[in-house]
């Protein structure tokens, strides 16, 4: 959604510089499709963002704010270049639109903080993980009760050991939405719920079955030998 918006605006913002470098108003038609398709998906792009700052705290909320705030700005701007387009004020309209996308680069510069330095919209599964090939034993069988989570290390890996429908499942404990540590969570049949933001995952398939994750739960495999619950990386 944001590609396609800040890409009609950057269309617009290249149409207009072209235009201005040949001395040519052909292009001036283009310029304002695709303003209007950047103000007819600002809507969509806005729900989207809101939906992963809602869950944010602290200093991520603060920039996502400034962030919502130069988008607004800036699609204001894009209104008013529009406007004064169509009303025949061209020259004034493409100054108003080099403005707009100003602001959208300093925009984009706190979005590029958001998904890449803050993770925000990412998933928080560890990258790399480095899980053994071969079974590992993590955990005495009778130490974990049917219905209950029981945290345990794979390394450096933290997992989360599960008892349920007569079986034991294993899964990364690192909830791929915001981190979350999924061996506080609620166990419901042979799912996990996530206690931050409610992320259901299936500990079957690590499939985000409902919640606003939208990544799938590494699972590993898992087997019974000699009273000890063992696991490793999955084959396949």
């Amino acid at each position: 959604l944001t590609d396609f918006t800040l890409g009609a605006w950057m269309t617009a913002a290249l149409l207009d510089t072209l235009g201005a470098i040949t001395g040519s108003d052909k292009m001036d038609a283009g310029s304002e499709a695709a303003i209007a398709a950047g103000l007819i998906s600002t809507a969509a792009t806005a729900a989207a963002g809101a939906s992963d700052w809602m869950y944010l705290k602290d200093r991520r909320r603060r920039v996502g704010v400034a962030h919502a705030l130069l988008n607004t700005l800036a699609a204001g701007l894009f209104g008013a270049s529009l406007a004064l387009r169509k009303s025949g004020r061209k020259s004034a309209g493409k100054a108003v639109g080099a403005l707009a996308i100003t602001t959208v680069g300093a925009s984009g510069y706190l979005g590029g903080e958001l998904a890449f330095s803050m993770r925000v919209g990412m998933n928080h599964v560890p990258e790399n993980l480095s899980l053994p090939k071969d079974f590992v034993p993590v955990m005495a069988y009778d130490d974990l009760k049917t219905g209950e989570l029981k945290s345990a290390k794979l390394g450096d890996v933290p997992i989360v050991l599960a008892r349920a429908d007569g079986r034991v499942y294993a899964m990364v404990a690192t909830c791929s939405h915001l981190g979350g540590p999924l061996q506080n969570g609620q166990l419901e049949g042979n799912t996990v719920v996530c206690p931050w933001h409610e992320s259901r995952f299936s500990l079957v398939d690590g499939r985000s079955l409902s919640g606003p994750s939208p990544y799938r739960q590494p699972v590993l495999e898992v087997r019974l030998h000699n009273g000890e619950i063992e696991v490793r990386k999955p084959r396949r």
